[in-house]
């Protein structure tokens, strides 16, 4: 693929990944987008693109674009490796606080409940959520589960519609997976 093609690709890309993200509940579509444009610019623009890519930073910048786009939890190993890159590249550009976060989210060490207090979050969540099973298989799920939804009103109470469809095919794939209701019952949802 030529640089210009590359390039090209990657504008493309971050359109998308921009109009995913800022679609309702459509962020899980930015997983391959993100892992293809973060090999292009990593393993395969090897050159500079005089008013595009110019640099090493250039392509740090663009790699925190994308993670701007991104669920960080939803794939922490991903988003990590891409947060990595930045910090040895372009130091300045990392957000140390985010590394840390995702380095402990994914720590077998660190409870569930040590890491919501560490990072002040009030509501549990399955501990398999934080599984490299669960990352291997989010994108698959979530384009099943959309096309489980499609079509229902996404107003109130579509919560326990999308968590409904999840949760069965999580167990399609042999997760067993409890939603935000059931880890937090005196939470009122919706």
């Amino acid at each position: 693929m030529s640089t210009d093609h590359q390039i090209k690709r990657l504008a493309t890309i971050f359109k998308d990944m921009v109009e995913n993200y800022n679609g309702f509940g459509m962020v899980w579509k930015n997983i391959p987008l993100a892992t293809e444009a973060f090999a292009i610019l990593t393993e395969q623009i090897n050159e500079v693109v005089p008013g595009e890519i110019e640099s090493d930073k250039d392509k740090a910048r663009l790699v925190v674009n994308m993670l701007d786009n991104m669920d960080p939890l939803s794939t922490p190993r991903l988003c990590l490796k891409m947060w990595e890159y930045v910090k040895q590249v372009s130091p300045e550009l990392a957000d140390e606080e985010e590394i840390r976060r995702l380095r402990d989210y994914i720590d077998p060490n660190l409870s569930t409940d040590e890491w919501r207090q560490r990072y002040h979050k009030t509501l549990k969540f399955d501990d398999v959520e934080r599984s490299e099973e669960w990352e291997r298989n989010i994108y698959d799920v979530e384009k099943k589960v959309d096309a489980k939804v499609k079509g229902m009103p996404r107003g109130m109470g579509f919560c326990f519609s999308y968590w409904s469809a999840k949760k069965s095919v999580l167990e399609s794939y042999g997760i067993e997976w409890r939603s935000p209701h059931q880890m937090n019952p005196r939470v009122l949802f919706d």
